[in-house]
């Protein structure tokens, strides 16, 4: 067994120099304690090493502990085997921290550290549960092409700079808990097929969380997480579970996708287009109608935009009329107000013909409404009949838009 606060001194003290093992093999457990919690009689005392430390290519037989130990400098540990349990609690690392080319067979725990400068963790493979909890990234940090072949949770740990996952394969349950980032990104990464949870993500304002290009399958889900900030950008969504989860809602849905800046209008629109209709089937599949017709309405907008982008004013037209005047059959009150001033107008029109504001009223209420009877044998002489069937058919529209919504509103 190695204890290696007795074989560099007493603790209290700062190790100055560098410290390197390399091409080591350990047989016993690897414990490096310091800042050991006082008794009531005793000094507060600390492992500190003010110089690199470096770990290459070293095999670990039984447990490894790094324990409440200051690191002023680098801290690598590269090319090495873990057979036993690996555990990092309490450390503080002032320089970089590189943890790379690595193979654990136990279970890995990175519990309560805080990493001053850049944190990079790349090409390592986890064959045990991994458990990364109570941490803080001041600075870059880096988890690129790694495989999890267990389980493995991220619980709350603050990022405050950068911060990209790149490259990862989880291929078994990944859960996410009450993470906060300030600016990160998830890019070829695979999600396993099994229960993955993303729960309590924070995402300030001003910061960005972004998923590019990942399939999130139907095991996959979001609770209680700000999706105010996060991006979507060419990922398949339409399987996750969306819980109690915070959205920008005004009178439609408006993702961090469509705020951010992308390369031109054109493939804003493009791209937006099938992220909305994903959503939109999502939130049918979930029998949240609310947030489907708010999705559904951005679909319809990102169209209108693409349509008029591409100079294909027709059909441009009738995607403006259905928005204008049906509010794409989710708002119930649209289409009655512009059944309301349609009304209005001509009735005004309709004075004109005898200059009676009743006679005018009934002319305008029976032309939107053919059923009602008025008191008037021909109400509309000659090239007023045009005129009546015009707003006979704009009216016939407005209901029509008006039915639909009422129908979407009460789905069940």
């Amino acid at each position: 067994d190695n204890h290696f606060e007795d074989t560099f001194g007493h603790l209290g003290k700062i190790i100055s120099e560098n410290v390197s093992f390399s091409n080591c093999k350990f047989q016993g457990y690897v414990t490096f304690l310091g800042n050991i919690l006082p008794d009531q009689n005793q000094l507060f005392e600390e492992l500190v090493f003010a110089n690199n430390v470096s770990f290459k290519n070293c095999n670990f037989e039984d447990e490894f502990r790094l324990s409440s130990t200051k690191f002023l400098k680098r801290l690598n540990i590269s090319e090495c085997e873990f057979y036993g349990e690996c555990l990092a609690l309490s450390l503080v690392v002032v320089g970089d921290f590189n943890l790379s080319n690595c193979n654990f067979q136990g279970r890995v725990l990175f519990h309560g550290n805080t990493y001053r400068s850049k944190c990079y963790f790349s090409s390592n493979e986890f064959n045990n549960t991994a458990q990364f909890s109570l941490s803080h990234h001041h600075d870059i940090f880096n988890l690129h092409s790694t495989v999890f072949n267990n389980f493995v949770e991220f619980h709350s740990n603050i990022y405050h700079e950068w911060s990209t996952f790149v490259g990862i394969d989880f291929r078994e349950e990944t859960r996410f808990l009450d993470e906060t980032f300030k600016n990160a990104s998830f890019q070829r990464t695979k999600f396993s097929q099994k229960n993955n949870l993303f729960q309590g993500i924070k995402v300030p304002d001003g910061s960005n969380l972004s998923f590019v290009n990942i399939i999130f399958y139907s095991g996959t889900s979001f609770r209680n997480c700000d999706c105010f900030n996060i991006q979507f950008t060419d990922s398949d969504i339409t399987d996750i579970k969306f819980s109690s989860c915070n959205w920008n809602l005004s009178d439609r849905l408006i993702t961090k996708d469509e705020l951010s800046d992308l390369k031109t209008i054109k493939n804003r629109a493009r791209i937006l287009e099938p992220l909305y209709r994903q959503l939109k089937k999502n939130f049918d599949g979930q029998k949240n109608w609310e947030l489907s017709g708010l999705a559904y309405i951005s679909e319809m907008e990102m169209r209108k935009k693409r349509l008029s982008l591409e100079n294909d004013y027709f059909y441009w037209f009738i995607y403006w009329f259905y928005g204008y005047f049906g509010g794409y059959t989710q708002n119930i009150g649209k289409p009655l107000y512009r059944l309301f001033w349609l009304t209005t107008i001509c009735t005004f029109a309709y004075f004109f013909i005898d200059l009676d504001i009743a006679n005018a009223i009934e002319r305008s209420i029976k032309a939107s409404i053919p059923y009602i009877e008025i008191r008037q044998e021909n109400p509309y002489p000659n090239y007023w009949l045009l005129f009546r069937n015009f707003q006979f058919i704009l009216s016939s529209i407005f209901l029509a838009f008006f039915i639909l919504a009422l129908r979407k509103r009460f789905k069940q």
